[in-house]
């Protein structure tokens, strides 16, 4: 499924519709076509239209002061922020997006928590030996941070939060009127299989059936994996989404 999420919203991006419209302008012999199309690809890829877009699409959203941060029991940080190169013994880092790690650091030194989590992203197609979540480990020490305060999680491919693009293909299958405007989220109480809770989820009601029920789905499928029904496994489930096969559903604010 994650070759799925990674290769369909290529298929939506500007350039490959841009590609599409000028074949089909070759094909049908409508220079019309291709000429809008060129031109749409150049004012789509200069700054003032994508520093525009980008405000459009973010809102008002700003970064919060730490003093604004309330206290908790641990600081996740997230992989997808470098990627890992090893030649021979060596390992070569290319940092992506600085920000989410430096701000992990910031929040533990200023005490607000006392455990700082590492993600262990490793794509199914990667070769490494390290996870990202290995990397930013050996960062974090070299920052001053205890190593015991320190924890990595297993390999991780992804959270179970597909591209909005999948999701109004979905609802343009199913027949439900959304468009990228829709596609504003927010952390809300809902209710959802007779639980309510907080999630962070869509505002439109009918696309965040939709998420919901794609992310119940892959939960389970993951869960499944350890053939509880013929296996004397015990499935432990570290989520904010509770599902209807748990024994035990616990509920923690932090």
């Amino acid at each position: 499924m994650i070759y799925l999420h990674k290769i369909l919203p290529t298929f939506v991006l500007p350039i490959m519709l841009v590609i599409i419209v000028i074949l089909i302008g070759l094909i049908k012999n409508k220079k019309k076509l291709i000429y809008i199309a060129i031109g749409v690809l150049y004012i789509i890829s200069t700054p003032l239209f994508s520093n525009n877009f980008f405000k459009l699409v973010e809102g008002s959203e700003y970064r919060m002061p730490i003093s604004a941060i309330d206290s908790a029991d641990a600081i996740v940080v997230l992989s997808g922020i470098l990627g890992i190169n090893e030649v021979g013994d060596s390992t070569y880092i290319e940092w992506g997006d600085p920000d989410r790690f430096f701000g992990g650091i910031a929040l533990f030194k200023a005490g607000k928590a006392q455990k700082l989590v590492f993600t262990g992203g490793k794509m199914p197609w990667d070769k490494v030996k390290k996870t990202e979540g290995d990397v930013l480990k050996e960062y974090a020490i070299s920052n001053g941070i205890p190593s015991e305060k320190i924890l990595v999680t297993k390999d991780v491919v992804g959270r179970p939060r597909r591209n909005n693009v999948e999701y109004l293909l979905l609802a343009k299958v199913l027949g439900i009127d959304s468009k990228t405007s829709d596609t504003t989220m927010g952390y809300k109480e809902i209710e959802y299989n007779g639980f309510r809770f907080m999630f962070n989820c869509y505002d439109h009601p009918e696309l965040r059936e939709i998420q919901l029920g794609l992310i119940e789905s892959d939960l389970i499928q993951a869960i499944g994996r350890a053939r509880t029904l013929r296996t004397d496994a015990t499935v432990e489930v570290y989520s904010n989404f509770p599902l209807r096969i748990s024994e035990k559903f616990i509920w923690g604010k932090t």
